[in-house]
């Protein structure tokens, strides 16, 4: 900017390309502190004081970005989208000395954060996207349809009024295991069955990868101890390696199943016993005790 008041001092007639927004990084700046002549300035207060200053001695300015350049020759070619002979020819040229901000990705952000951090942030994106879903489908009188499987519900592998926010679950009764012996009966895509079981919410994120385990072993193991009832003891003579740590993840993501509790149907956990809150009997109501 301080080069085109120059050259427009000396008689010249410069013309500034200002980029599509105007301005640059500093419309994105809160203060700026460090500019001369100005202890204080607001980022956009900036702009449009030094556009005014150089306006004054009658710089013309384009508010377009510059799609291409030819410095082979003079004179020189810089090309604009909008213009209408898509291309202004100078003699000169001063290269713009500003930037543009580098956008990260949701996977390059999380990727960047300790694990506890990744979870939370996953969690959070989990609930921004259902938002969005039932926000469309009020728009278009429609059903958000959930693809949870069994395993995913008996592991935990969900985030509550996240994923498992939804209308319908048409396939929650089916173990992983299960979805790709329907997959496969149903002709999908090889590439779509073969591909690792990701929430992909950050780079190299898969399911099994967090488990420490796999969905083929954790369906068997599942399936012995939650619909036959065998105990665990039992299923790991049957040579299972990680059954204490997947009977571990079931147990541990029951409160998932549960919630939210209503005063009148509270799990009552203490002591290492489980039972139910309810009135005793009496004219008050406000007295509870423990039913097992």
């Amino acid at each position: 900017m301080a080069a085109s008041i120059y050259n427009a001092r000396a008689g010249l007639k410069p013309l500034v390309i200002a980029g599509s927004p105007p301005g640059g990084q500093l419309i994105l700046t809160s203060e700026v502190e460090n500019y001369p002549g100005f202890e204080s300035i607001m980022g956009q207060e900036l702009i449009d004081k030094m556009r005014k200053h150089a306006l004054k001695f009658g710089v013309r300015f384009i508010d377009e970005n510059v799609i291409k350049v030819d410095f082979s020759k003079r004179p020189f070619k810089i090309y604009l989208p909008n213009n209408e002979a898509r291309h202004r020819v100078f003699s000169s040229t001063s290269p713009p000395k500003g930037g543009s901000p580098k956008s990260l990705t949701k996977k390059q952000v999380s990727s960047l954060l300790p694990m506890n951090q990744k979870i939370s942030l996953g969690n959070i994106m989990a609930r921004v996207r259902m938002i969005i879903l039932f926000d469309l489908a009020k728009k278009h009188n429609a059903l958000v349809c959930g693809t949870e499987n069994k395993s995913e519900r008996l592991l935990g592998y969900f985030t509550r009024f996240g994923d498992a926010a939804s209308d319908i679950e048409p396939v929650t009764h089916l173990y992983k295991t299960q979805i790709y012996q329907l997959a496969k009966y149903l002709k999908v895509t090889k590439k779509i069955i073969d591909q690792p079981p990701t929430a992909d919410l950050w780079k190299g994120q898969t399911d099994e990868g967090e488990f420490g385990f796999t969905y083929e072993e954790a369906d068997q193991v599942l399936y012995l101890y939650f619909d036959k009832k065998i105990a665990t003891k039992e299923i790991k003579r049957l040579g299972f390696k990680n059954v204490e740590k997947i009977i571990k993840r079931f147990l541990g993501n029951q409160f998932k199943q549960e919630t939210p509790y209503s005063l009148f149907t509270l799990r009552y956990l203490a002591a290492g016993r489980q039972g139910f809150l309810v009135p005793l009997s009496g004219t008050r109501n406000d007295r509870w005790g423990l039913r097992k």
